[in-house]
Order: C-alpha cells, then sequence, then structure tokens
C-alpha cells in the first residue's frame, strides 16, 4: 500500500512529536504498518504545502528548519522490514 504522504515507514523516518503523532494516526488509520517511526521530540517535522496552479501544475512550498527526517541515522533502519516488505512488492 501506498502512503499517502511523503512517509516510508520501512526507511523508519523520524518525526517531532507535534506533528508525527498526528501523520502516525493518518497513516495508521489506512492500514499502514508505523512499527518503524520515530518520534523525536527534539526537532520538526518537515512539512510541506502543495497548491495546484490555474493551469493544473503543483506547486510545492517545503519547510524544513531542519526537518526531523534530515536527522535519521543509518543504524536506526531496520533493513529486516525493508526487506520483508521488498519480498512482499515481489510476490505481488
Amino acid at each position: 500500500m501506498c502512503s499517502p504522504c511523503s512517509v516510508s515507514p520501512a526507511a523508519g523516518p523520524r518525526l517531532s512529536a507535534r506533528w508525527g503523532e498526528k501523520l502516525k494516526q493518518a497513516v495508521e488509520e489506512v492500514g499502514i504498518d508505523t512499527r518503524n517511526l520515530l518520534m523525536d521530540p527534539s526537532v520538526r517535522t518537515t512539512l510541506a504545502f502543495v497548491s495546484k496552479k490555474p493551469n493544473g501544475d503543483r506547486d510545492f512550498a517545503i519547510y524544513r528548519n531542519p526537518g526531523a527526517d534530515m536527522q535519521l541515522c543509518a543504524g536506526e533502519v531496520q533493513e529486516e522490514l525493508i526487506a520483508s516488505r521488498s519480498q512482499k512488492q515481489q510476490s505481488i
């Protein structure tokens, strides 16, 4: 299942506590596994605002200061979850 937002639970994104809980709840409600999400109260969640131009093109504004997603460390990635998801995708 594709995420409705730019979050990759298999890669273990780091989210701030404030927006992270809201994002976590939203993706869980549509059946996305959040076992590998990390909450970090010391950083802010990156926000992306998308608007639609009159010609139908999309316009993006991204806020990072730095964003929590930029704080992810290699040791926090659960490679076994990525491998298991990759195997599931190949069987579809």
